[in-house]
């Protein structure tokens, strides 16, 4: 009997759509994240890096906590104004009660926005990037870059340890 109702669904089907299986819908388009909002976070961590970009584990940090000890634990706020399926957008940042506009990076895998300089009053402290970059699950890292008074590296203050 089985056999019979699956010969009959067989013959619905062809006569019904001219195939012998069922019509396929087709795959939705995959829905783009929505990253916009408002953001905080805390720069709890202190990286160095050289002037070529690779990090330093081991090198001492004594000179830019000395520095910089006002970055340290401080909070950056950040609001995203971003379509992630055109592309276009920005981010707004305040560092130590400076806005800061940042850009996107338009990086794979992952929403990056990074300032094009900063104003006076961060220069003035040698600050000279924000970074703010985003998963689509919305963890995200916000990194502050200022000379190391060295002049060989850099000093990166972050809210996490690990970079996207």
């Amino acid at each position: 009997m089985a056999k019979h109702i699956l010969s009959f669904a067989f013959h619905f089907l062809l006569c019904q759509t001219g195939r012998a299986s069922a019509p396929v819908a087709p795959t939705p388009a995959p829905v783009a994240p929505i990253i916009d909002g408002n953001y905080t976070d805390k720069l709890a961590h202190l990286m160095i890096q050289a002037l070529n970009g690779k990090l330093l584990p081991g090198a001492s940090k004594t000179v830019c906590k000395a520095a910089y000890p006002f970055l340290l634990d401080t909070i950056v706020a950040i609001r995203v104004n971003y379509n992630t399926t055109m592309g276009i957008g920005t981010a707004d940042s305040v560092v130590l009660g400076s806005d800061v506009v940042l850009h996107p990076m338009r990086v794979a895998n992952f929403y990056g926005f990074m300032s094009n300089g900063v104003g006076e009053h961060l220069k003035s402290l040698n600050i000279f990037r924000i970074i703010f970059s985003m998963n689509s699950d919305k963890s995200h890292n916000t990194t502050v870059m200022a000379l190391s008074p060295s002049g060989n590296e850099s000093c990166v203050f972050a809210n996490s340890q690990r970079w996207n």
